[in-house]
């Protein structure tokens, strides 16, 4: 467990620690119980900022990750199975987001700057990409300006977060996920 928070492009830079620990085992990867299990990253993101994630078993409305305060402009969150499990809900900016019909309890989701994407295929629509104002980023959960709260109860076997679009290397980076 203690491996799988360390950052392998940068170790010791950016490395996960637990909030409240999830389970981990090589199959599944982190699971989460959805009532108070995450990580923190002491990661900030801003505007352009992307984010990859593998998961499985995914409950309903839990954050794979997230961070937001009050701002009508600083939220950065994806909920595989938001709206009581109807639609992927991915924000990059305002409140609103992007809703898509049809939860996921599993795959992989991205957020690329404006766009979205579902197993390495871009979603319907737009989100805003003005983020300003952010909390540090938790995973399996959302930082709520210090708080953690919409715990997700489900597996996460990998998450890549990164301080550039990876629009044009989606279709790769979700081959290799998927690959691991």
């Amino acid at each position: 467990l203690a491996s799988s928070y360390i950052n392998l492009a940068n170790p010791g830079t950016n490395n996960a620690a637990p909030g409240v620990a999830p389970t981990w085992d090589a199959t599944n990867g982190w699971t989460f119980n959805g009532t108070s299990q995450y990580l923190a990253t002491g990661i900030t993101p801003s505007s352009n900022w992307s984010v990859l994630v593998r998961f499985s078993s995914a409950g309903v409305d839990g954050a794979l990750f997230g961070c937001q305060t009050g701002g009508a402009t600083s939220y950065f969150q994806i909920f595989p199975r938001g709206s009581s499990g109807a639609s992927r809900l991915y924000r990059n900016g305002n409140v609103t987001g992007l809703a898509i019909s049809g939860g996921a309890a599993s795959g992989v989701v991205a957020v690329a700057g404006a766009t979205a994407y579902y197993n390495g295929a871009p979603e319907t629509g737009t989100l805003s990409n003005n983020l300003s104002g952010a909390t540090t980023i938790f995973i399996g959960a959302r930082n709520s300006t210090g708080t953690a709260n919409g715990f997700f109860g489900g597996n996460i076997q990998a998450i890549s977060i990164y301080n550039i679009s990876i629009a044009s290397y989606i279709s790769a980076l979700t081959t290799a996920i998927n690959a691991l």
